[in-house]
């Protein structure tokens, strides 16, 4: 798909944040539940997007580490004195593929080693292609400026989503407060449905869900974020004390959730937590940060997913338990997930997101000239790392958030599922 993905994006610009959370009219119930069920499709979408983005901005970032460090091989091999022709056909081949992934269009370059005699052959050879593959390099750094841009308008469209359904929830609040003070009865037994995932009702009833929502791990993330606003300004050091919050405030959070269990593997630590039947997996590395682009790596490491665990099929299955909740207790339960759409609209991150901070660091990236100075190296490493930050951010933000979403839509239908219609 190459840089092509971003045209799936051209022209969508963000949505408009400001009275997003008012856009849910007055209605019955079917049909604040039908915009609950819209909205929700919406963000899983967004977040996919987000996902894409993503990923391809890491895979093209890789890329151009590996095309600089093949051109790099290539001139040493020519200047070396000991030439291979074998090795400098393996690269150049190799430089041929990630050069064309990174937008060239280098045409009718195979090089086999018996068409190499020497460096001068070589040279001669291989002259254009080198400098297709450089002007590769230097043309992703372009396009990746619009990665950051796409990725900032699909998260700022991704909380628009996510206020509509903060919005609806409350709306659906007030409709089973009201219908409990108008003196609805509360059932006995309840059937078990696809909310229990997200609750485990038969251990602890609504309170299972209670308290689950990453919220030091997102003051965390928001702090990392921050980061990338001072984009010549960022130091290793800085960078270091905030991602080594994330990671703690990570595992803080997934142990004081669930079941948690931490796997070492190579450089990556993968942290895995169970909430009820949600399983959340983070990754991350957890080496020694010596280097910007250490930092880059670590940052692009960074990774928050969640999925229903192997076992929530148990917890689904649709069978009646005994309420342990009366009516009292329901509209306390009411009250606590009408308060998680403000908290979420206060979310640090969010605000990281918007319109006005994309317009501000995407003006400083591109007033960037790297080149033009003698501490281009040090500008452009820098550079990779606010863009590997935001990355980063921009994907365990938006799963995060709609976990937490999902959970207090989630709630609403157990205690729905308490009131006799």
């Amino acid at each position: 798909m190459g840089l092509n993905i971003l045209d799936m994006y051209a022209g969508a610009e963000e949505l408009e944040l400001d009275g997003a959370a008012g856009t849910v009219v007055d209605a019955v119930e079917d049909v604040v539940k039908s915009e609950i069920a819209e909205v929700t499709v919406a963000i899983e979408e967004q977040s996919q997007q987000v996902e894409q983005l993503v990923d391809k901005v890491e895979e093209l970032e890789e890329a151009v580490e590996e095309a600089t460090e093949v051109v790099e091989g290539m001139e040493s091999l020519i200047n070396s004195g000991n030439f291979n022709a074998m090795a400098f056909a393996q690269l150049y081949r190799r430089g041929v593929v990630l050069g064309n992934k990174l937008g060239a269009n280098i045409q009718g370059e195979r090089m086999g080693a018996e068409s190499i005699t020497d460096a001068s052959t070589a040279q001669m050879y291989a002259r254009q292609g080198i400098e297709s593959i450089m002007d590769s390099i230097k043309e992703y750094g372009r396009k990746a400026i619009e990665f950051i841009k796409h990725i900032f308008n699909t998260v700022i469209n991704f909380f628009v989503s996510i206020f509509d359904k903060a919005a609806a929830l409350e709306k659906r609040c007030d409709q089973l407060k009201k219908r409990l003070e108008d003196g609805a009865k509360v059932k006995e037994q309840i059937k078990l449905g696809g909310w229990n995932v997200y609750i485990d009702y038969a251990k602890g009833g609504l309170g299972g869900f209670k308290a689950k929502g990453f919220e030091s791990s997102s003051a965390a993330i928001a702090k990392l974020t921050e980061l990338g606003k001072n984009v010549q300004g960022i130091t290793l050091e800085d960078f270091k004390s905030a991602y080594s919050g994330v990671v703690s405030a990570i595992k803080s959070d997934a142990k004081a959730a669930g079941k948690y269990n931490e796997k070492k593997a190579g450089t990556h630590d993968v942290l895995i937590g169970v909430i009820n039947g949600i399983r959340i997996q983070a990754s991350y590395i957890d080496s020694d940060i010596k280097t910007m682009a250490d930092a880059a790596n670590a940052a692009r490491s960074l990774k928050f997913v969640i999925m229903k665990d192997p076992e929530a099929k148990k917890l689904t299955g649709g069978s009646d338990v005994k309420a342990k909740h009366d009516k009292s207790a329901l509209l306390k339960e009411i009250a606590d997930v009408r308060g998680v759409g403000a908290g979420i609209r206060k979310d640090k991150v969010a605000k990281a997101f918007s319109a006005a901070e994309r317009d501000r660091v995407i003006g400083s990236l591109n007033a960037i000239k790297g080149g033009d100075n003698d501490k281009a190296s040090e500008v452009n490493a820098q550079v990779t790392l606010v863009k590997a930050v935001y990355s980063s951010t921009s994907s365990v933000t938006t799963n995060m958030t709609k976990f937490l979403i999902n959970g207090a839509g989630a709630a609403l239908d157990c205690i729905a599922a308490h009131i006799a219609y």
